[in-house]
């Protein structure tokens, strides 16, 4: 007999066991359903926070351009921000609308307040930030998906070149509210770096034209050498490193063993300075944190044929892939079309509606004679006499003077306002001195600023015209020339002796030849020296000449932009090139803004 076990428990627990198998199923089904509904729901999100980042991206460039273009105006830079995320799609009417009006007219970096102005929408918030501190969270890391944190370093620049944007946004999900999920926020930024030199041109303090020779910057003797400082911007408080630029591409028949840039002796020193940076020689002072250019290979850092050194050269060179030239200059003061083939530059762009200056000068004042028109100009001798003693004092009258002798001064000689010609040396000895242009009582330059009439003058501009010879100064004797610039031919130079005299050598700050010291077409050394009291202020244009400077113990500082063929340094003191940024030639600069945030 066969017995049956019942069916009734056996089928109950069969199908309590398919009840659980659907439970579970719906359960991961509703899982599954709701990762994908997440996960259409994130991928919509990261579109949209691609599209902002895109768009905060275009407007920080499009506001970074802007203060190029208009010289720092940061209103004109906002509304152009919020103009490009409106063509962008990401911002909408705002109401109140967006206040472009209260960011700071001048920017100075560590004092100028940062100002973040914000908007909001139904959709959006945007916020623009000038300038951005370095404490900004903007600056704490690119807001691109896997960005890690970045830390402040040199190539960030400083808070006034700075310009950011960042937008947040709130997007409602498809699938995601079934899970919680109603909308999801996003915020994204960008920050523009605004090159500095790009805002006014590229400010340098020292550029040497010789294009093949060795020895182009020489620093010898007991500690002797040349510093680069940075250069201030009064009017937007921003400062632009110390810049030296060398043309030569070091293929001289000489350069065996030397460099473009030569320091003899282990105390020598070749340094451009700057802000702070990691690589500075002392810490906290931007020693050694500008840049030193060169044309020729061999860098970066200091190698032959570019440089040689047994002492200091900071930072290393850095190659340069063009050489600058005397253009930008002459474009300014003597603009003409064509040049001398040796010059190797383009025309004046302006040529057909600009003076050559320079070259109008030389014709006007001539090689002998009176200048023209004639009678607007008095000879010196025998009215006044060509050797001074000790204790004579001269004073010539305001006019334009032609000195038709040569000059030598123990004694103290003024010519108190105007123009003045010199057929021959100028010998200062002893206790000498020469004095132009100090006492100018026409208080402005009387043609438009773009008309040069060399009969006239002001206290603001003046010229020293020297047909020949030199100006031969002795160690304690001084001269001062005011608002004043100095020409020589090419059959005259300069030669100042140091010790405790003064030089002050001043160019002028109107006229043709605004913020132009000196012009010199001749190719015989020109030779400065250490002084007790030296002001050398304006653009030295030496371009067929070395300067040579000897020091005589100390750092001597002076607001002089120098472009010269060569440089030379010795002795044992130093030269600072410090120069104005509103005294000096700017020189083009390719580069404008770039995305660091």
């Amino acid at each position: 007999m066969t017995l049956k076990r019942p069916d009734g428990p056996r089928s109950s627990f069969a199908t309590r066991e398919r009840g659980a198998v659907l439970v579970i199923t719906a359960i991961a089904m509703m899982i599954l359903l709701g990762v994908a509904a997440l996960a259409i729901d994130l991928a919509i999100v990261r579109d949209h926070r691609a599209t902002g980042q895109r768009a905060t991206d275009a407007a920080a460039t499009a506001g970074a351009v802007t203060l190029l273009d208009t010289n720092l105006d940061v209103s004109d830079a906002c509304q152009a921000a919020v103009e490009y995320l409106e063509q962008n799609g990401v911002a909408d009417t705002f109401t109140p609308p967006l206040d472009c009006t209260t960011f700071p007219k001048v920017c100075f970096n560590g004092v100028t307040p940062s100002v973040t102005e914000v908007a909001t929408n139904s959709s959006f918030e945007i916020q623009i930030t000038y300038p951005v501190d370095d404490a900004d969270p903007k600056m704490a890391a690119p807001s691109a998906l896997g960005a890690g944190p970045q830390t402040i370093n040199s190539s960030d620049g400083k808070p006034c070149e700075r310009f950011g944007v960042s937008v947040k946004s709130v997007h409602g999900t498809y699938f995601g509210g079934a899970i919680g999920f109603d909308e999801i926020e996003t915020t994204v930024h960008s920050v523009a770096l605004v090159n500095p030199s790009a805002l006014h041109g590229r400010a340098l303090n020292l550029l040497l034209l010789e294009r093949h020779d060795c020895d182009t910057l020489e620093a010898s003797g007991a500690g002797g050498g040349i510093i680069v400082g940075g250069v201030l911007n009064p009017v937007t408080g921003l400062e632009q490193p110390g810049t030296l630029t060398l043309d030569s591409d070091g293929t001289g028949a000489g350069c065996n063993n030397d460099g473009t840039i030569d320091v003899n002796g282990t105390n020598g020193l070749v340094r451009a300075d700057g802000d702070p940076c990691p690589f500075e020689l002392v810490a906290g002072t931007g020693q050694g944190c500008g840049h030193i250019e060169v044309f020729a290979t061999g860098g970066p850092g200091c190698f032959p044929p570019a440089c040689t050194s047994a002492g200091i050269v900071a930072p290393g060179p850095e190659q340069t892939p063009t050489r600058l030239t005397r253009a930008s200059v002459d474009w300014i003061f003597d603009c003409k079309a064509p040049y001398p083939a040796s010059y190797d530059i383009d025309p004046c762009p302006r040529a057909a509606t600009s003076t050559p200056y320079i070259t109008k000068l030389i014709n006007d004042v001539g090689s002998s004679g009176l200048p023209s028109p004639a009678a607007e100009w008095k000879d010196y001798s025998p009215t006044y006499p060509c050797a001074l003693n000790g204790s004579d004092v001269v004073k010539v009258p305001q006019g334009n003077w032609r000195v038709n002798c040569k000059l030598s001064l123990k004694g103290e000689l003024y010519f108190t306002g105007g123009n003045v010609v010199f057929d021959d040396d100028v010998v200062l000895q002893a206790d000498g001195l020469l004095d132009v242009n100090s006492s100018n009582t026409t208080l402005n330059y009387f043609p438009p600023s773009d008309v040069l009439d060399i009969g006239e003058s002001s206290a603001t501009a003046a010229f020293a015209y020297f047909r020949n010879g030199a100006i031969n100064k002795a160690g304690q004797s001084s001269i001062r020339l005011t608002n004043v610039l100095t020409y020589f031919s090419s059959t005259s130079s300069i030669k100042l002796g140091g010790g405790s005299g003064t030089v002050a050598m001043l160019a002028p700050t109107d006229g043709p030849f605004k913020n132009l010291a000196m012009w010199s077409d001749s190719s015989t050394d020109h030779d400065l020296a250490g002084q007790a009291n030296i002001a050398l202020e304006g653009v030295f244009f030496t371009p067929v000449a070395t300067v040579n400077y000897q020091g005589n113990g100390g750092q001597v500082q002076v607001a002089a932009q120098f472009v010269s063929q060569k440089l030379s340094v010795g002795g044992n003191g130093r030269l600072k090139i410090k120069p104005r940024a509103d005294r000096m030639v700017k020189f083009p600069d390719d580069s404008t803004t770039t995305l660091i945030r």
